[in-house]
């Protein structure tokens, strides 16, 4: 495909996306961060202490409820990869490589947030009636690019499980 797959750690899926030359919102990185952490451990299920499984259910309800109420108007979505640090995409217009801009999309369905994220356009090629946009990301902080991965490679493991799942 791309330099997306060089790292063999991606994530597929059709997402709300939309490439902008200036960015729409202005989120802190604080909470860009914030919203990274929670939605890999709301992914990953992970397990509390029997006293505190109450207490996580009703706060990821809590959740689930404000980030419905919060969420405006989300962009189309698009068959896209994400990798570790680099985004492909399939959109009807080109863009020309070596564009600056920010890359907003939403992540999940359930706990739905418009992430925006600098990024660079790498590479812009012909499939079909469409052009696959690749672009490199580029985070506001370590941090950021650490939660960014972090939700990546839970994803990426997530497939894994389910193919050998299905091969079972």
């Amino acid at each position: 495909m791309s330099d997306i797959s060089a790292s063999g750690v991606i994530w597929q899926g059709c997402i709300p996306l939309a490439w902008h030359l200036r960015r729409p919102l202005q989120r802190s990185s604080r909470e860009v961060n914030a919203y990274l952490h929670v939605l890999h451990e709301y992914e990953q299920n992970v397990q509390h202490a029997e006293g505190q499984q109450a207490l996580h259910a009703k706060l990821d309800l809590a959740l689930a409820w404000l980030a419905r109420c919060q969420i405006g108007e989300l962009p189309p979505p698009h068959e896209a990869e994400l990798g570790l640090t680099a985004a492909s995409w399939l959109q009807h217009d080109a863009i020309a490589a070596d564009t600056p801009g920010v890359l907003a999309f939403s992540m999940s369905g359930e706990l739905p947030c418009l992430l925006e994220f600098d990024a660079r356009i790498t590479d812009c090629q012909p499939a079909g009636m469409q052009f696959r946009i690749s672009a490199a990301l580029e985070f506001a902080s370590e941090e950021q690019e650490e939660a960014f991965s972090r939700l990546i490679f839970g994803r990426h493991r997530q497939l894994i499980r389910q193919q050998r799942g299905s091969k079972a």
